[in-house]
């Protein structure tokens, strides 16, 4: 599938969030995108997904199934998870059985289980429950919005291994995340100025920052991102249990 030259505006205005965005996505590709809060990852993940619309350029030969997971997860809160995943699975004209559903909730770690109320459910579970559908979708296009953001080390560790598997089994995988994540089999791209470049890529006029980080085990990490970007990369990373070793103004390149 492809995106080309697509652009979007904010609801209502005519203030550009992307412009000129252009990405080709083929079978077993997972793609993140990256970006401040406000920078358009979202729009683009519902753009790539179908469910809005760009106001100029178009989205050619997407998957005839595809699975969304929003940054938020809302089922009716009187439903137990088993029946709000059978309901939304069989909407969308795909079956489970109790135990791909029982297995695949313990290999994610939902707690307590599927068999209470979603409205009890904390948000890390409501986020596995949601992974769960999508998953099970069968779908041969993966959308979903920062999925880590809300899952404890060992829900990411096994959800990472998931996607892996669907895209080595053909789906495409696109993930939004707040900073890059260094992970073999994935292909990072920033959002910048409402343009989509590769990390590596040097957009001109935008201020860089470096950003090194640590872990007490000796590990370190270094994140170079555009100036706006720096509040959420150090909120996520310290969520994470990083510290931060240096934050300085990243040397100039010329693109």
């Amino acid at each position: 599938m492809r995106l080309e030259a697509v652009s979007t505006r904010r609801p209502g205005t005519r203030a550009a969030v992307l412009r000129d965005v252009d990405l080709a996505l083929t079978e077993g590709d997972r793609v993140t995108v990256v970006g401040a809060n406000g920078s358009g990852k979202s729009t683009l993940l519902r753009t790539t997904a179908g469910l809005s619309l760009p106001v100029a350029g178009q989205v050619v030969d997407r998957p005839a199934t595809v699975a969304y997971l929003p940054d938020r997860v809302e089922p009716p809160p009187r439903l137990t998870g088993r029946s709000w995943l059978h309901l939304v699975l069989a909407t969308r004209g795909g079956t489970a059985t109790d135990r791909e559903l029982d297995e695949l909730s313990a290999e994610l770690g939902v707690s307590p289980g599927l068999d209470d109320p979603v409205g009890t459910l904390s948000r890390g579970n409501l986020v596995k429950v949601g992974l769960v559908q999508v998953l099970l979708s069968g779908a041969g296009l993966l959308v979903l919005d920062e999925p880590y953001a809300a899952l404890d080390p060992a829900g990411a560790e096994a959800l990472d291994r998931l996607l892996a598997g669907r895209a080595s089994a053909g789906a495409i995988v696109v993930e939004a995340a707040p900073h890059p994540t260094a992970a073999p089999g994935r292909t990072a791209y920033r959002i910048e100025g409402g343009t989509l470049v590769r990390p590596e890529t040097v957009v001109p006029g935008l201020p860089r920052v470096r950003v090194i980080l640590a872990r007490a085990a000796g590990e370190a990490l270094t994140h170079e991102v555009a100036a706006h970007e720096v509040d959420d990369l150090l909120r996520a990373a310290l969520a994470d249990g990083w510290s931060v070793r240096e934050v300085r103004a990243a040397p100039e390149v010329t693109p």
